[in-house]
């Protein structure tokens, strides 16, 4: 592997961005990289950073075996220009929680504790409240998997900015953590079932959540510059216009967004994963294990068979037909995704220290293309419409689950209607779509090549599930 720094402009015949004018660092380049292999994707990733005015890029590309490419673009702050370095970290924000699912398989498979164990072996009542404990108490999958049924972090909760250990911070503002729909049931964000399974992890583990994940996972990976604290080379993020500075953010809960990392470091997490648990033939994580953090199982629509989701801190998207896993994460003047495909075997880490999600997206864009450039064209499965009673899914759908607050937050009406053979849905008054029907009451729409939500009955009611949200049938 050849380690090299380049500034300012790289000069033809240089190897990497002949004629490309940046500031960066590169830190790893694999030997057998040619320039035309990447200089086409940097060039863009450097472009759409300008056209944004995005300070610094973090960026890693990496297959099974080796870093292909990692370094960032830009300077860590706008008021001294100092450019990035490879010791430069970044916040990676809500992407902490894949290790923290990492963090609680290594402890099933130690036999300390198992996926459906009910909380309530660890946590005191007093730190959450479930109306329905006796009929689906909360289990230690549904912390990871958002199916609790809390809402997110209370105002309060968000706000603090001082950093405490673990059970005074579920202390602080326990009415959040109330239980608005039944465990179990739907996938619904929140912040705080994490917290809740780092309490857990240190109390089976016997030392703070930040150390057990360091030995267990960090130190292994040789992730040597990755923390959970600020640190001198952390670079500076910034509001959307890439001017304003944002103060450093101690999330309350440090198991839902703390860890602060470096691109070259995230590339040995996103290859373990890549790698079924293994590292520099070291097995660190079952196989089995990391299959399970990445199919949800704990939903309705999951346990209908559905694979399509959120895991165990790691969910899934198709780009242009072709599936990903990772995770994305938002540390407050900083936005960050991970994502591998196994087809290609390919995965990759990119930051962005601009709270502007247009740069992080377009830039994501072109680093999926570039994964899966050279794969077949994905199939889609044989619509199955006509042998799927598809009127029993007729109706008006309402929104059964909210992020904030006490309500949904918008007055919204999902409208499930046959046409021309096909089930469609709108919302609102906007354009309907159509649904094609995989099997069962599992459908996709027209561009997916898997089934990506389901129509699924529950003591009497008719749901839908899918990453648009989750619904109930009105009767």
């Amino acid at each position: 592997m050849i380690f090299r720094a380049l500034s300012a402009t790289c000069p033809a015949g240089a190897g990497l961005l002949s004629a490309v004018t940046v500031s960066m660092v590169i830190m790893a380049i694999d030997a057998r990289a040619t320039a035309a292999d990447y200089t086409t994707l940097l060039a863009d990733i450097d472009t759409i950073r300008k056209n944004y005015g995005v300070p610094a890029v973090g960026f890693s590309l990496t297959d099974k075996n080796r870093v292909l490419w990692s370094g960032a673009l830009g300077v860590t702050d706008i008021k001294t220009r100092r450019p990035v370095t490879p010791q430069t970290r970044f916040r990676i924000g809500s992407i902490t929680k894949a290790f923290t699912g990492l963090a609680a398989l290594a402890l099933q498979e130690d036999g300390k504790l198992r996926l459906s164990d009910p909380i309530a072996r660890w946590v005191p009542a007093g730190l959450y409240h479930n109306p329905w404990a006796q009929t689906h108490p909360i289990r230690v999958a549904h912390l990871l998997e958002h199916t609790a049924g809390f809402t997110d972090m209370s105002p309060a909760e968000f706000d603090h900015n001082i950093p405490i250990a673990a059970l005074p911070a579920l202390a602080l503002h326990p009415q959040s953590r109330r239980a608005r729909w039944p465990p179990g049931y739907h996938a619904s964000y929140s912040n705080s079932g994490a917290g809740l399974a780092g309490l857990i992890i240190e109390q089976l583990a016997d030392q703070s959540y930040e150390t057990f994940v360091e030995r267990r996972l960090l130190q292994p990976l040789a992730m040597a510059n990755t923390g959970f604290s600020p640190h001198r080379q952390l670079a500076q993020g910034y509001q959307a216009d890439g001017i304003e500075p944002i103060p450093y953010w101690h999330i309350l809960f440090r198991p839902a967004g703390a860890i602060n990392s470096t691109p070259r470091d995230m590339a040995a997490f996103v290859r373990l994963l890549l790698n079924n648990g293994r590292h520099r033939g070291r097995q660190l994580l079952a196989p089995a294990s990391v299959a399970r953090m990445e199919k949800p199982a704990t939903t309705l629509a999951a346990k209908s068979g559905l694979n399509h989701g959120y895991g165990l801190g790691v969910y899934q998207w198709l780009h242009n037909g072709f599936r990903f896993h990772g995770h994305g994460g938002d540390g407050d003047g900083y936005l960050a995704h991970f994502g591998y495909n196994r087809d290609s075997g390919l995965g990759y880490f990119v930051v962005v220290t601009v709270f502007n999600h247009r740069p992080l997206r377009e830039i994501r864009t072109k680093i999926e293309d570039h994964i899966v450039r050279n794969l077949p064209a994905p199939v889609k499965p044989i619509a199955a419409d006509s042998a799927v009673p598809l009127k029993r899914y007729e109706g008006s759908y309402h929104p059964v689950t909210y992020r904030f607050g006490e309500r949904p937050e918008r007055d919204e009406k999902l409208k499930v209607f046959l046409r021309d053979g096909k089930l469609h849905t709108r919302i609102n008054k906007r354009r309907s779509r159509p649904l094609i029907a995989v099997n069962g009451g599992h459908f996709r729409r027209p561009g997916d090549t898997v089934a990506t939500m389901a129509f699924v009955e529950a003591q009497g009611e008719m749901y839908l599930q899918a990453d648009f949200g989750n619904y109930r049938r009105e009767r």
